[in-house]
Order: structure tokens, then C-alpha cells, then sequence
């Protein structure tokens, strides 16, 4: 009998190591008894350098690794030993016990991928209970999850989620991102409070080579069961639903993989909309810009200061708002040495359309604010000149909409007369969609 030891659920390298040389020398499964238990060096700098690596006489394809290390995810007892079996079979090319196997092989992946997504949820529901859609994240929050399965290999993917700094505590393991590096070390909330607490940064010791699990979001997913914008009764109470928030870190667990147009390979992350779930004001824009994209938010850069100054003197607050893009990756050109934006094309406002009508079916606007002409585009599938359209209501199913011009287009103005002139007219739409809101308000609850 060999004992093989992984230093923790998400240790995919020893697993494999392992499976390599005894695959290699024709181990049975049986023979092997698998143990997780964290060796005290853990949180310690290690020289892990594999010397398995370099004695396996075969390979399987790319395609069976990522397939392996999604399986390894999934929260089974006797994963470690399928899987085994399932390599082992590969190699001897065992055509009928491949075939027997592959069942269980795709029901661990679904479950792997399940747990991902459960985790992502679960730290993004931290994340809005402490203020994380909030403008202001001066305060580097410290998320509990003990009692929550870590996935360590899922660091990476959270700093694309919320690239500014945060603590993960669990049971057994600590992650700190500082908003540039990644660290580890010992778990529980009582550790962190240690001096001299021992850290490994991330991709060292144990922390090699972890499983680093992307889903395959090319058709984007719906976690809402409503058609967007029809089953919401414009002047009916909305009492918060039970529901909203996990619907929500749903959409951002699901997001942060999006693969659904070529945007994904250019932007930094997906960036998703943020602000009051239960918003009666959404405001759509086009896309995110260089700011944007390296924050992970919406509306944080120059447009959107100017957009957050001229809400305030129409007595909108932004942090009373949901504020999100038509697309949700940056599409830019590289000139002059900066990242300088360029217009989406129509087929990538199309592949980022299902995101959006989730939004709004999920948020249930009273009122939407379409700002420029990709937004209003993109809502009403057609074609939209922003100066013959504006300033007006028209129904957008059960919702109130205004078209109005994208606070970007006002920094472009160069002639000043004409540029305080614009920013009277953008005020002035401001102005028409808080009016409406506070009259449906009045209109809901009398005096």
C-alpha cells in the first residue's frame, strides 16, 4: 500500500505527480490510499522542484488535463481515486474502461464546476454586505469564510472580481491580496490577529501550480428565470426579494469567465455593473474604459466623476443607483504608449446583450438613463441618432426610458460656450428621470 499526501484540497500537483509515477509503474488504484493533511511547512518556502515529472513515458491532451483539474474540484470523497483510474485507463488505452468511466468523469466535472461557482457566490454575497459596490472602498475588508471549502486555486479569479486589496480568512488558509500580490498563510480570523504571521506569496511552496479553474462561459447563462422586463408592474410595491442577492453573485460568479465575444481576450476582466440592487434608477453606458477595466467598476474614471457631480445637482445619489455598460470588456487600441478606447462593434453589444437584460430583469428599474448611442442601440436593437432622440420617455417594456448623451461626450467638447451649454441639456434629462422618480414615489406612498 502507498500513501500519497496532498498538502490541501486544491493541491492538483502532488495529486498529479503522483499519478505519474504510479500509473507509470502500474499501480492499482487500490493500492494507493490518498490523505490530505497540512504538513506544518505549509505556509513556508519550499523547494518542491518534482523529480516525477520528468519519469512518466506518456502524455494525455490538453483538453483531458483541463478536464482533470475541474474534476478535482468537485466535492467527493473518492475523486482521487476515480480520476486515478480514469488516467490510468488513458494510458493503457483501455477503450472500455474509458468509456465506463467517462459518466463519473463528467458528473465530477459539473460538480467541480458547481462548487466553483457556489464559492465565487459566497464571496461576492462578503463582498456587497461590506461595501463593496460602494464608491468608497478605502477600507480593506476581511471576509469570514470559515466553514466555507477554500479554493485556493481561485485567488486569481477573485482579484479580477474586485481588484482592490481584501482579506479571505477560512478554516485552514488565510488569503490577503494587497492589490498587487497574493499571499498565504494560516487560517481562522484568531490567526490574522498573530504577529509575525507567516506568509508564502502566491505560486510558491504548496502554492504552486494550483488548478486555476476558468468555466467555460461561451453561451452566457441564464440564473434568472423571469424574460427581462416583463414580469415587473411599473407602480408596484418592491419589496426586496428574497432571492435578488444571490441571483446577483450568480451573475458576477458566472461573469468573471465570460467568454461569449473576442472582447474577453482583450479587456484586463469583465466588469460588471454595480450600485442598489434595488435601484429605481439604472443608468447603461457603453462600455468600460482603461480605468474602468484595471478597477474592475464602472463609471470611475473622468466620465464618470463628471457623471457622479451632475447626479448630485439633481439630488441623485450615486451610491441610490445601479450603474452598468452595455458591454462589459474594455475594447481599446494601443497608440501613443496608452490604452486609447475604441467603439465596440455591433456583434459585441449583441454576444453582451444576455448580461444586461439579466440586469434589468434582476434590478427591476423604475427608470433607465441610456447614455450615448451604443447604450440606447443596444436596448432598442436598432440604430439611435442621441440628438433627434433625447430628452424624452418612451417605454421600455414595464421600465420609464431616457436617452441622453454619455458624460464622455462632454469631455470632448473643446469649445467651452458650447461645452456649458451641453452640460445644461444633460443636466436638464438628469433632472426630467429624478423628477419622474420622486412623482412615481409621491405617487406610492401619499402623504
Amino acid at each position: 500500500m502507498f500513501d500519497v499526501t496532498l498538502a490541501h484540497h486544491d493541491d492538483f500537483r502532488s495529486w498529479r505527480d503522483a499519478t505519474r509515477k504510479h500509473v507509470s509503474a502500474g499501480v492499482n488504484s487500490r493500492n494507493i490510499n490518498w490523505i490530505v493533511n497540512p504538513p506544518d511547512d505549509l505556509f513556508q518556502r519550499q523547494n518542491l522542484d518534482s523529480t516525477e515529472q520528468n519519469t512518466s513515458p506518456f502524455k494525455i491532451t490538453r483538453q483531458r488535463y483541463v478536464q482533470l483539474q475541474e474534476a478535482f474540484h468537485a466535492q467527493d470523497s473518492h475523486r482521487f481515486e476515480t480520476l486515478y483510474t480514469f488516467v490510468m485507463a488513458l494510458h493503457q488505452q483501455d477503450d472500455a474502461q474509458i468509456a465506463a468511466l467517462t459518466p463519473k468523469i463528467e458528473a465530477l466535472i459539473q460538480a467541480g464546476r458547481a462548487a466553483v461557482l457556489r464559492f465565487r457566490e459566497s464571496f461576492v454575497k462578503l463582498a456587497l454586505s461590506g461595501g463593496e459596490t460602494a464608491p468608497d472602498r478605502s477600507i480593506q475588508p476581511v471576509f469570514d469564510m470559515r466553514g466555507h471549502r477554500i479554493f485556493t486555486g481561485q485567488a486569481a479569479t477573485l482579484t479580477r472580481m474586485i481588484p482592490s486589496p481584501w482579506v479571505v480568512s477560512g478554516d485552514t488558509v488565510t488569503i490577503r491580496w494587497t492589490g498587487s500580490a497574493l499571499f498565504f498563510s494560516r487560517g481562522g480570523l484568531k490567526a490574522q490577529n498573530e504577529k509575525f504571521q507567516p506568509e508564502i506569496a502566491f505560486g510558491s511552496g504548496y502554492w504552486a501550480q494550483l488548478p486555476q479553474l476558468r468555466l467555460p462561459v461561451k453561451t452566457i447563462p441564464s440564473v434568472i428565470p423571469d424574460t427581462p422586463m416583463t414580469q415587473h408592474h411599473a407602480g408596484a410595491s418592491k419589496a426586496p426579494e428574497p432571492n435578488r442577492e444571490s441571483r446577483f453573485a450568480q451573475l458576477r460568479a458566472h461573469a468573471v469567465d465570460c467568454a461569449a465575444c473576442d472582447l474577453c481576450d482583450i479587456g484586463t476582466r469583465t466588469v460588471f455593473g454595480e450600485g442598489r440592487l434595488d435601484a429605481k434608477i439604472m443608468l447603461i453606458g457603453e462600455q468600460p474604459g482603461d480605468q474602468e477595466d484595471l478597477s474592475g467598476r464602472p463609471f470611475v474614471g473622468p466620465a464618470g466623476a463628471l457623471l457622479d457631480q451632475n447626479l448630485r445637482e439633481v439630488g441623485l445619489e450615486r451610491a441610490r443607483l445601479y450603474v452598468t455598460n452595455s458591454v462589459k470588456h474594455f475594447r481599446f487600441v494601443h497608440r501613443y504608449g496608452r490604452r486609447l478606447h475604441q467603439k465596440p462593434d455591433l456583434i459585441h453589444i449583441h454576444q453582451c446583450h444576455p448580461w444586461l437584460s439579466q440586469e434589468i430583469s434582476l434590478i427591476a428599474p423604475t427608470h433607465i438613463i441610456l447614455l450615448g448611442a451604443s447604450a440606447a442601440s443596444a436596448m432598442l436593437g436598432r440604430p439611435v441618432t442621441v440628438n433627434r432622440e433625447r430628452s424624452r420617455f418612451f417605454r421600455l417594456g414595464n421600465c420609464e426610458a431616457l436617452i441622453t448623451v454619455h458624460p464622455s461626450y462632454l469631455l470632448r467638447i473643446q469649445d467651452r460656450a458650447s461645452q456649458d451649454f451641453e452640460k445644461r441639456r444633460f443636466l436638464s434629462d438628469l433632472r426630467l428621470v429624478a423628477d419622474a422618480t420622486a412623482q412615481s414615489e409621491t405617487q406610492l406612498h401619499p402623504t
